[in-house]
C-alpha cells in the first residue's frame, strides 16, 4: 500500500512540475524570475531545516554519550 501511495505522490509531483513548466513557457520574464525565486527559497528553507535537524541529532548524540 505504501508503494502505491508513494507512486501517486510522485505522479502528482510530476504533474505539478509539468504544469509549472508550461506556465513558465508562457510567462513573461518577470513571472519566470518570481517563480524561480520562490523555488529557490523553498530549497533553501528545506536545506536549513535539514541542517538544523542534523545539528539537533549531533547535540542529542553528544548528550547521550556523557
Amino acid at each position: 500500500m505504501s508503494a502505491r501511495l508513494e507512486r501517486e505522490r510522485l505522479e502528482r509531483a510530476a504533474q505539478r512540475e509539468k504544469e509549472a513548466e508550461q506556465q513558465r513557457n508562457s510567462a513573461n520574464p518577470l513571472q519566470e524570475m518570481a517563480f524561480l525565486l520562490r523555488r529557490a527559497e523553498g530549497v533553501l528553507q528545506h536545506g536549513l531545516a535539514v541542517r538544523d535537524l542534523a545539528a539537533a541529532c549531533w547535540t542529542w548524540r553528544k548528550a547521550c554519550s556523557l
